[in-house]
């Protein structure tokens, strides 16, 4: 008998400290919401879809293709240009077009790092050269590594002024809202996620006066495509020794 009345009064405090728990991480809610503000809502929105900010599509897909088309803001001007990417496993391949710095003009270049072959490849226009291949160097090329958007606490959420869901280009996205208060990106950042997909597939960003300084629109996002034709250089590019390629690149930039 005693006992039994023993493992009663047990149960009883455990479940006091269990009540005791859920009151402390209700009180922790409550002073949550009261130090997050007005933006709670939106923050508490992305939480509820944060399995899709988990991904990582260059380590959940062995096959990616992927093309973005940017647009930067300086002083009044703009420059476009667009990224065109392909992954195969360690084979990868970038076509960068239009003008990246000031004064180089519009650029026309490819860069392939291909496993495969144990190559690595520059190409401008319709020359390139081929340097010499390091696993390390192949791994640092076209690397996807830093795409990571995984939220692991309402807590590693900045400022958010507002999140919501729309569609854009007839795709589920979460709309995002940003402030950034400090350092050279202060301003706001709007950010179009999709959601299926688990990428940001639109991108806007503001100074502090509310200028635009930056845009950025995925043209294509596919997966396991048969890329290996792109995947190897043109049949149509000359591929020269790294000597004569600046040579030829220094003597157009003269002229």
């Amino acid at each position: 008998m005693a006992t039994s009345e023993k493992t009663t009064t047990t149960k009883k405090d455990e479940d006091k400290k269990d009540d005791k728990k859920d009151d402390k991480k209700d009180d922790k809610k409550d002073d949550a919401k009261e130090n997050q503000g007005g933006n709670l809502a939106a923050k508490e929105l992305i939480m509820k879809h944060k399995d899709a900010f988990g991904k990582n599509i260059f380590k959940e897909h062995n096959k990616i293709h992927v093309k973005t088309l940017v647009t930067e803001y300086t002083s009044g001007k703009e420059k476009s240009s667009e990224v065109d990417m392909y992954v195969d496993g360690k084979n990868k391949r970038a076509t960068m077009k239009g003008e990246f710095e000031e004064g180089m003009g519009e650029q026309d270049l490819t860069l392939i790092s291909s496993f495969d072959e144990k190559a690595t490849y520059i190409i401008n226009g319709k020359e390139g050269y081929q340097l010499p291949y390091t696993e390390e160097a192949a791994e640092g090329l076209l690397n996807g590594e830093d795409m990571d958007f995984s939220i692991d606490s309402i807590d590693d959420l900045g400022d958010v002024r507002d999140a919501r869901l729309e569609k854009l280009d007839g795709e589920e996205v979460m709309y995002i809202k940003i402030n950034n208060a400090k350092g050279e990106d202060e301003g706001e950042l709007e950010m179009w996620y999709s959601l299926e997909k688990s990428y940001p597939v639109a991108m806007k960003q503001y100074d502090a006066k509310g200028e635009k300084k930056f845009e950025m629109k995925v043209d294509t996002l596919e997966f396991d495509g048969d890329y290996s034709a792109m995947l190897k250089v043109p049949s149509d590019v000359k591929i020269l020794t790294m000597e004569e390629f600046i040579k030829k690149q220094s003597e157009a930039g003269g002229n």
